[in-house]
């Protein structure tokens, strides 16, 4: 949910920020963002048109998401 394509969630990035060290370290955090930025295309993407489509509607969606979390872990904790 913290990286979720469909829709960012602003309130549920800080309460995740607030709380993560009660369940994971920042270095394993990291990792885990890294990732989900590098996610794999799905099996079964055919055509460069089904490409296309996963990039604009998940891909880039997830790295942008990543990105807000990163910047909002930066400048507020």
């Amino acid at each position: 949910r913290l990286t979720f394509a469909a829709y960012p969630d602003p309130d549920y990035v800080n309460a995740f920020l607030l709380t993560y060290r009660s369940f994971t370290n920042p270095t394993e955090l990291m990792e885990l963002l890294m990732d989900r930025f590098r996610m794999p295309q799905p099996p079964g993407i055919e055509t460069k048109s089904d490409e296309d489509e996963w990039i604009r509607s998940k891909r880039d969606p997830v790295r942008l998401r990543v990105f807000n979390v990163l910047k909002q872990w930066l400048t507020s904790f």
